[in-house]
């Protein structure tokens, strides 16, 4: 059995050289998997006194941790991740803790679309009939695997385990199983990320807003809503300081028009006293979704429309204005403008227009941060209610104090330590309204995808009827606030992605 663990080490530390060659079976047709080079699951078996994890946490070698510990019968399981660029450092700590007696080393995957695949030790084996209990028996005889137990729901089902004399891995066994054509159906049984319905994406860990691991009520509640829509094909118009077009995890979703309002061409720049701004700004709006870099957008599949204006620095109202006209008249849906400051009835034309005009009259949404100076809603925020103000909480649900607030204000959103997309194919963290803005943004475009001949009203509508109310103040009923209660802090609350996706009407045949 030494060999046989031997070989299986060696399958896994030897990553490159196996890529792409591991599949598992689902309905009919192969699933490749690709071994993750820095992850082992070590499986001790239950079959006598040293019934208990082969690791131990507090003796690991530097620079390796453990990840999950699953503890029960017929084994416990322990996943090990290598911190380091050191293939040999988990290599040495496999062959150090080698017992044919106990332990059982299996790979770690990761799926096409980059999610991770922990695989166990089970076995799941659907039968033709009930009958057919015995050639599994004979088949658990022959491969030395132990027949645990049948599923009580579903009673075609069993589920069978491999041991240390199972000549074969979890995934190779279940696939010699289902090639036997014995059986309806052979899975291996996977651990996965059933529960957050997130993404994987490196760093999405990060992203409170999407995902709030300490407070669960208190994020956009996107995962559920990303099984209806992501976005796609709907283009928003970031009107900033320009988008990294080349970054990593956001070139997928660039759209073919740009503009440059200083220069009045069809050009990808970054400008301002903040360059990175419009880059952070894009990320949260769209990075693409389970692509395994960085993070994922509110509508990961939506299209950017970068409209670079040169913010503290030498912008002008006619600047402004002139790339509002641009966006609405190439197809944005969507205005995002997380800036604020001066005034100008220029820009109020301009945003009179997309408004009243844009999306071939069905109008554009415009959404503005609050303003990050703890007073007044900044221009042009107070222009018109049509333009949708939003203003920025923290991850406990309360207003952060430079946020903004007053009569004009309609919803909040995550705005403080937001990880997001910079340029220089990078990521970090921001805060201010202008984080929070574009989760509105996000938010809208899924609702387009949905429904594309809904007026922007009917979008502004559905947002603001949908929220959570956070924070520590009540909210009232008032005269001019007609879609739920409200208040000068919160305004009708913490939007929530999912419940307006529910609350959009659609063609139901279609989902």
């Amino acid at each position: 059995m030494k060999i046989i663990i031997n070989l299986l080490i060696g399958l896994i530390i030897s990553i490159p050289m196996f890529a792409q060659t591991d599949y598992y079976y689902f309905k009919g047709q192969r699933i490749p998997l690709t071994v993750n080079p820095k992850k082992v699951n070590v499986i001790s078996m239950a079959n006598g006194p040293q019934f208990a994890p082969a690791v131990n946490p507090n003796a690991l070698p530097a620079g390796l941790e453990v990840e999950v510990v699953v503890s029960g019968t017929p084994y416990n399981m322990c996943v090990i991740e290598n911190m380091t660029s050191n293939i040999a450092l988990l290599n040495n700590y496999l062959n150090s803790i080698v017992n044919p007696n106990y332990n059982i080393f299996l790979p770690c995957y990761f799926n096409s679309t980059g999610e991770e695949y922990i695989v166990t030790g089970n076995i799941y084996v659907k039968l033709r009939n009930v009958n057919q209990i015995t050639t599994l028996q004979s088949m658990a005889s022959t491969y030395r695997i132990n027949i645990i137990s049948q599923d009580s729901n579903m009673p075609l089902w069993y589920t069978v385990s491999i041991t240390q004399q199972t000549p074969y891995n979890t995934i190779q066994m279940a696939n010699i199983l289902y090639e036997t054509g014995a059986f309806l159906a052979v899975e291996p049984e996977f651990i996965c990320s059933w529960v957050e319905n997130i993404s994987w994406d490196e760093s999405v860990d990060e992203q409170w807003g999407l995902y709030n691991a300490s407070n669960d009520s208190i994020d956009i509640n996107v995962s559920s809503a990303w099984n209806y829509a992501t976005g796609k094909g709907v283009k928003i118009a970031i009107i900033d300081t320009g988008v990294e077009h080349t970054h990593n995890d956001l070139k997928d979703n660039i759209d073919a028009y740009c503009y440059d309002t200083y220069t009045k061409t069809n050009t990808q720049s970054i400008r301002g006293k903040n360059p990175s701004h419009g880059t952070h700004v894009a990320g949260i709006v769209s990075a693409t979704r389970n692509n395994g870099v960085f993070i994922a957008g509110v509508a990961p599949e939506s299209k950017i429309i970068s409209i670079c204006i040169d913010l503290g620095q030498t912008v002008t109202s006619s600047q402004i204005s002139d790339g509002i006209y641009n966006a609405v008249d190439n197809g944005a849906a969507i205005l995002n403008c997380s800036w604020g400051g001066g005034s100008g009835e220029k820009i109020t034309d301009a945003i009179d227009y997309a408004i009243d005009y844009g999306r071939n009259g069905k109008g554009c949404i415009v959404v503005k941060s609050a303003g990050n100076n703890n007073g007044s809603i900044t221009f042009p925020g107070k222009h018109r209610p049509e333009i949708l103000v939003v203003g920025a909480i923290n991850s406990s649900g309360n207003r952060e104090s430079f946020s903004c607030y007053g009569d004009c204000l309609d919803v909040v959103a995550p705005g403080v330590n937001i990880y997001s997309t910079l340029p220089n194919n990078e990521a970090d963290c921001m805060s201010g309204t202008s984080m929070a803005a574009p989760h509105v943004s996000g938010i809208a475009a899924l609702i387009l995808e949905l429904n594309p001949d809904l007026t922007g009203q009917q979008v502004r509508d559905i947002i603001e009827q949908n929220t959570t109310k956070v924070g520590h103040l009540p909210y009232q009923t008032v005269s001019n606030r007609p879609n739920g209660t409200w208040n000068e802090e919160y305004g009708y609350g913490l939007i929530d992605a999912y419940k307006a996706l529910l609350a959009t009407p659609r063609q139901l045949e279609e989902y």
